[in-house]
C-alpha cells in the first residue's frame, strides 16, 4: 500500500533479483526434483537456445510498450501538429499535405512528456512538444498533479475554463510547482533509475563505487611516487661526492 511503502523501486528491484536468481533459482524444487536453474540448463542442453523465440529489448520493443491516448489516434494539423493528451506535438514530417486532416496512430512516453510519437509512412516518428523546455523529462504524473492544482485554483476563483498548455507551462516553471511536485519527482527519479539499469546502464551506487576506486588507485599511485622519491633521496644522501660542479 502506498502509505506503508518503505522500499524505493530500484532497491526493491535489486533485492527481488537476488531472491529470484540467487535463492529461489538454486533451491531444489519439489515438483522438478532439481533447482529451477539446473532444469533450465538441462533444457538448454537438450533443445538448444531457440533464439528465434527471444524478444529483444530494442527500440521496436520499447515503442510497442509505450501507451497511447484513449482514442489511439490524433488528427493532423499541418500548422500545429497533433494533439496528444491536450498538448500539441510537432515534427517536420507532419508538413506532408497528404496527412492534413487525417487520423494517425500516436503514442507518448509517460516519463518524458516533452516528446511524443506518430506513425507516419510505416515508421514511428519522434515529435517535439510545445513548450518543450518545460515538459522535457517531466512525467505524466507530474503533469497531472500540476493540472489538477491549476483546475482547483481556477474553480476557487469562480472562473470556468480549461487548463491551457501555456498556463500549465507557466505554472511548472514556478516555485509553487517545484514544492508541490518535489516528492513526486523523487519517486519518478527512482523509477527512471531502475529503467536505466534495466536498459544496460549502471546504477548510481555502481558509478559511485567505480569513482571511489579510481580515486583510491590515483591516491595509491601518488603515494608510491612519494615513496620512490624518498628512496632516491635516501640513496643520493649516502653517495660520496668526488667533485664540486
Amino acid at each position: 500500500p502506498i502509505h506503508h511503502a518503505t522500499w524505493t523501486l530500484s532497491s526493491f528491484s535489486k533485492r527481488l533479483c537476488e531472491w529470484a536468481y540467487e535463492i529461489y533459482d538454486t533451491i531444489i524444487h519439489s515438483t522438478l526434483g532439481e533447482s529451477p536453474r539446473d532444469a533450465y540448463l538441462n533444457g538448454i542442453a537438450s533443445t538448444g537456445n531457440r533464439r528465434f523465440t527471444y524478444i529483444g529489448y530494442d527500440d521496436t520493443f520499447h515503442m510497442m510498450t509505450l501507451p497511447s491516448t484513449k482514442k489511439g489516434t490524433a488528427r493532423v494539423d499541418s500548422t500545429r501538429g497533433v494533439k496528444i493528451n491536450g498538448r500539441y506535438y510537432w515534427s517536420e514530417s507532419l508538413r506532408n499535405p497528404f496527412l492534413e486532416g487525417t487520423q494517425i496512430p500516436v503514442r507518448y512516453d509517460p516519463y518524458n512528456m516533452g516528446v511524443g510519437y506518430a506513425y507516419i509512412k510505416n515508421n514511428w516518428v519522434e515529435l517535439i512538444s510545445e513548450y518543450f523546455s518545460v515538459f522535457v523529462n517531466c512525467t505524466e504524473r507530474e503533469v497531472k498533479i500540476a493540472s489538477d492544482e491549476l483546475r482547483r485554483r481556477i474553480k476557487l476563483s469562480g472562473k470556468q475554463s480549461d487548463v491551457t498548455s501555456s498556463q500549465l507551462a507557466q505554472f511548472l516553471r514556478s516555485t509553487e510547482a517545484e514544492e508541490l511536485l518535489l516528492l513526486q519527482r523523487l519517486r519518478d527519479g527512482e523509477v527512471k533509475q531502475a529503467f536505466h539499469v534495466i536498459e544496460g546502464g549502471m546504477s548510481e551506487n555502481t558509478i559511485k563505487k567505480k569513482k571511489d576506486k579510481i580515486v583510491e588507485i590515483s591516491l595509491n599511485k601518488d603515494s608510491n611516487k612519494d615513496s620512490n622519491k624518498d628512496s632516491i633521496k635516501n640513496i643520493l644522501s649516502h653517495l660520496e661526492l668526488y667533485e664540486e660542479f
